[in-house]
């Protein structure tokens, strides 16, 4: 009986998570312009935070192509100049904040928002900026408190100045849906990988307010979601990069076009305000569901001396930091 009890919740929770996840995966790619900019007498701006390269710049591609405005905010280098190209290609309008989030003052990162921000309609709020790092927290404070600064609290001081006025935003053209916000989790957000540790946690965090903020946006006509790719196909894993186990889950890496897709497919729908993208994702959320974290984190504890990153980067004190615009696993 216990048994059987113990199968029936198991089939349970596989199949309210897999469920919601099949039928977005299933359905078509929504018009997100016609869904948050119906009756708008000027065209809604999208901003994007980390928009110069990988998820981030495709992001700013797909809302571009359906018509909205593009107000990046990335780190100042040449990879800005792809984005300002495509919204030129686009035929849309263009601004941008070039910005290193990890050294920028909090209140001098609010101001600048709030002046680029002031006279446009911002629709769309994506939130792709962040850094990774491959590091022992023995090494030191200063390259995990930069990642901390980047994937957390300077997005969450641009969402608080964006998001109150997407609240506000006029129900116009019959439309029942003010705006959406995104954000990039990760599947280690909710699975433990050492030496990874403030990444995961800063993941962690994305993952846990998206999810709670979801159904409360809701109320507000507002659609959040938060989506956990395993690996990407991003700078993140260019040869130019040292580290095999990167090189080793690049095989395994999914596109940025397929996580474009995804969340057009998913924003506002199925009730699903976070969700996973990815073989590696789907299956780590499934094994799981099987065998506790802690028990695959002590697993973890007793395979990961024998790795070549480990010896190469760890126990030589070499910290790996890659700034990147939206990060894979």
């Amino acid at each position: 009986m216990l048994l059987e009890c113990c199968g029936v919740l198991f089939l349970v929770s596989v199949l309210t998570y897999a469920i919601p996840h099949l039928l977005t995966f299933l359905g078509r790619e929504q018009d997100l312009y016609k869904k948050y900019a119906a009756g708008c007498t000027d065209r809604p701006w999208a901003v994007v935070t980390g928009a110069s390269s990988g998820i981030g710049l495709e992001f700013a591609t797909k809302a571009a192509s359906q018509g909205f405005n593009i107000c990046a905010i990335a780190y100042p280098d040449a990879h800005m100049e792809t984005v300002k190209s495509m919204a030129t290609t686009k035929k849309v309008h263009f601004r941008c904040l070039p910005i290193d989030l990890a050294g920028v003052p909090q209140a001098e990162l609010e101001d600048k928002v709030k002046k680029m921000t002031e006279d446009i309609d911002v629709a769309l709020l994506f939130m792709c900026a962040g850094i990774t790092l491959f590091q022992d927290c023995a090494v030191g404070a200063e390259n995990s408190l930069r990642l901390l600064y980047t994937n957390v609290l300077a997005n969450m001081h641009i969402f608080f100045v964006l998001y109150p006025r997407i609240v506000s935003r006029p129900l116009l053209g019959g439309r029942s849906r003010r705006g959406g916000v995104v954000m990039i989790g990760s599947m280690s957000s909710f699975f433990p990988v050492p030496f990874t540790t403030m990444y995961g946690a800063s993941k962690a965090f994305l993952t846990s307010f998206g999810s709670a903020l979801g159904p409360e946006a809701a109320l507000s006509g507002v659609d959040v979601m938060v989506i956990n790719p395993g690996p990407v196909k991003t700078r993140l894993f260019s040869n130019t990069y040292p580290l095999s186990s990167l090189r080793l889950s690049g095989h395994m890496a999914q596109t940025t076009v397929q996580i474009t897709r995804l969340v057009w497919k998913t924003l506002g729908r199925a009730c699903m305000y976070s969700r996973d993208a990815g073989m590696c994702s789907w299956g780590l959320r499934l094994l799981i569901k099987c065998v506790d974290p802690y028990a695959l984190g002590l697993l973890w504890a007793y395979t990961t001396r024998f790795l070549g990153d480990y010896k190469n980067f760890i126990l030589g004190k070499k910290p790996f930091v890659l700034r990147h615009c939206a990060p894979g696993a």
